[in-house]
């Protein structure tokens, strides 16, 4: 009876969780369908291919396992995390997690990441949006699965070496970042982002509750989970605030003691802050002390260069402007009173009515200085959205496309990369501006990554017939 209930509370969920189809992730507020896309072009010797006969549903995120280069583990937004092995689904999922994950449009279990020293550190990292167990005493927004106020976590949780490292021990989540992500903390569990006179979750200006990641929007909620080459683990979250109107709750994306809107640098077993962090202030479980970047909108992807370590984030932007940062730690991005603008004349202030007028962002201009992005573009009223992908690297791709970036223009489908030189730097034009490379076209993703075989490994949970199902795809050069 207890699985046949949570196949109905799937089947709902797949209603709701298409929301994840809706322009709220690129900024915009029409729903959309299948992008009427191309079919995938790559340069000349590469290869688009299905990688797994098996369909996951609403698939958000990927990985593999280290030093397993057989298993591969599939994120479903619903709150399921699947293992693929020797290119076979599992018949068990390695987490199911339903019960608390918020699955509504865009918000969901969003990324995940396994321990780099697997298995001697039998370690899974989950990063989700999450529906605490007094939901279900309620109905409506603040019920399960509702569109009110929610908060986020990101778990730690033990595999089974028992069972060969495809499920997770029973009880064994330990919550690192969220510890104060609760019910009591959500401000009114009722209440749509549109409210604007709504209570905030996790306290508001001044007032930020530590240990609390705020999820008031249907979007911007969390991002990506990853590990950095130093060992210390970092986690990208958005400003949680409305994505159709100006909202004074987007201004914590540039208090350092807000936990939203940022790229945290964490302690992978507790969760505190490292001593070496650019706000660190004597004391590890304060928020500040967590932060590494700050002044984003909806970082929702971001990636590490697997040798110059840095921290390449793709920024969604609202009604102008898609962003890639590459920056040192500290950085500040600006948003909400910046956003895009050109590398070498500085971000743009924002000129839509509200952010502009806020007095916050006056005294920012004044005070503050933003860093610009690498690399931005405007979308001139065009649907879109900047999804990264990763850091393409070793020999199995020819020169040209070795120690690249990849990202995806979401909806339109398009794959550009920008280039590093020998130095892992960002290779800029004559302009002084970003050197873009492009590579596909017809292909749209949320989440890739570089196998052990060096060939990309792509999910997206855009349907590739008339269901709610995908399949994982794969590129590899095959000359």
């Amino acid at each position: 009876m207890k699985r046949i209930c949570k196949i109905v509370k799937i089947v709902v969920n797949l209603c709701l969780g298409l929301g994840f189809l809706l322009l709220v992730l690129l900024g915009a507020c029409n729903p959309i369908t299948k992008p009427n896309l191309p079919e995938p072009t790559l340069p000349q010797g590469f290869i688009y291919e299905e990688a797994s006969p098996s369909k996951f549903v609403l698939p958000v995120d990927i990985g593999f396992f280290p030093n397993y280069p057989n298993r591969i583990y599939v994120v479903g937004k619903q709150g399921f995390i699947w293992l693929v092995l020797d290119g076979e689904e599992q018949p068990r999922p390695i987490l199911d997690m339903i019960d608390k994950v918020n699955n509504t449009h865009d918000r969901g279990m969003l990324s995940a990441t396994i321990h780099p020293d697997f298995p001697e550190q039998p370690y899974l990292y989950v990063l989700y949006t999450y529906d605490p167990p007094q939901v279900f005493n309620q109905t409506g927004e603040a019920g399960k699965e509702g569109v009110g106020q929610r908060v986020s976590r990101l778990s730690r949780f033990e595999l089974d070496a028992t069972k060969n490292y495809k499920v997770v021990i029973p009880e064994s989540e330990v919550v690192l970042l969220g510890k104060n992500s609760t019910w009591q903390n959500i401000g009114d569990p009722s209440a749509k982002i549109s409210n604007h006179d709504a209570p905030w979750a996790c306290g508001n200006m001044g007032h930020f509750t530590q240990d609390c990641v705020p999820s008031e929007g249907e979007t911007h909620s969390i991002g990506k989970v990853l590990f950095a080459l130093d060992g210390s683990l970092l986690v990208s979250t958005g400003d949680a605030a409305d994505v159709v109107r100006a909202d004074q709750k987007a201004l914590r994306a540039l208090e350092l003691d807000s936990l939203a809107g940022k790229i945290l640098r964490i302690d992978p077993m507790t969760g505190e802050g490292l001593a070496d962090n650019p706000f660190y202030d004597g004391n590890p479980n304060s928020n500040r002390s967590k932060v590494y970047q700050l002044g984003l909108r909806n970082p929702f992807r971001f990636a590490v260069h697997p040798v110059s370590s840095q921290v390449i984030v793709t920024d969604v932007g609202w009604e102008s402007w898609e962003e890639i940062n590459v920056a040192p730690k500290g950085a500040d991005f600006g948003w909400p009173c910046y956003e895009g603008g050109i590398y070498t004349s500085g971000p743009t202030p924002i000129k839509q009515p509200g952010y502009a007028n806020f007095d916050y962002c006056k005294g920012y201009y004044e005070t503050r200085q933003s860093t610009p992005p690498i690399y931005a573009w405007s979308r001139g009223g065009i649907a879109g959205a900047v999804i990264g992908g990763t850091v393409i690297y070793g020999n199995n791709f020819p020169s040209r496309y070795q120690n690249i970036f990849c990202f995806d223009n979401f909806i339109q489908g398009v794959v550009d990369c920008l280039r590093f030189n020998a130095s892992h730097q960002v290779i800029l034009n004559q302009q002084r501006y970003a050197d873009i490379l492009k590579f596909g076209e017809g292909i749209t993703y949320t989440s890739m990554a570089q196998g052990p075989d060096g060939a990309l490994y792509l999910v997206s949970p855009i349907p590739q017939a008339n269901d709610v199902q995908s399949k994982i795809h794969r590129i590899r050069y095959a000359p």
